[in-house]
């Protein structure tokens, strides 16, 4: 037993089980930035049966997001969409069409999505928060070209 306690002292002795500050110095505050997200619409006119809001797309993002409400008396099935995309000069970057599936009823609203035009993800929505590396800002108009209704119950 004896042996033991000596073999165990020598290794905590060469091991230099010293106690270890684990705390840092000198450490400073950094100056926090407020970044407050301005909530978007890229509205739809106001008596229109579909009204598109909320688009957004960050700069690493495969998807494109937005909210659809139907303002209709029929069920939405499907909703066949033209997006334009401009830079800040307003030259047109690109232009996608895509039909969505989806189940809005009557008064309410979904979030949809859409796979991104943007494969290399070097865009950005210019009202999504500005991400930190370099990257190019854009703006979005909507044109809804068709929807898919359901056909009411003949009770």
């Amino acid at each position: 037993m004896r042996t033991l306690f000596v073999i165990l002292t020598l290794l905590m002795l060469a091991f230099n089980c010293d106690a270890q500050r684990t705390t840092r110095k000198n450490l400073k505050a950094k100056k926090t930035v407020e970044t407050t997200v301005v909530c978007d619409t890229i509205t739809s006119a106001p008596d229109s049966v579909v009204a598109i809001k909320g688009y957004d797309k960050p700069l690493y993002s495969s998807k494109e997001t937005f909210f659809t409400t139907n303002n209709g008396e029929r069920t939405i099935v499907g909703i066949n969409i033209t997006f334009n995309y401009f830079d800040n000069q307003n030259r047109q970057l690109h232009q996608a069409t895509n039909t969505v599936k989806c189940n809005i009823p009557p008064g309410e609203t979904r979030q949809l999505s859409i796979s991104s035009w943007d494969k290399q993800k070097a865009f950005y929505y210019y009202r999504s928060p500005q991400p930190r590396r370099q990257a190019t800002p854009y703006k979005v108009s909507h044109n809804i070209n068709f929807i898919i209704i359901t056909e009411p119950y003949p009770f």
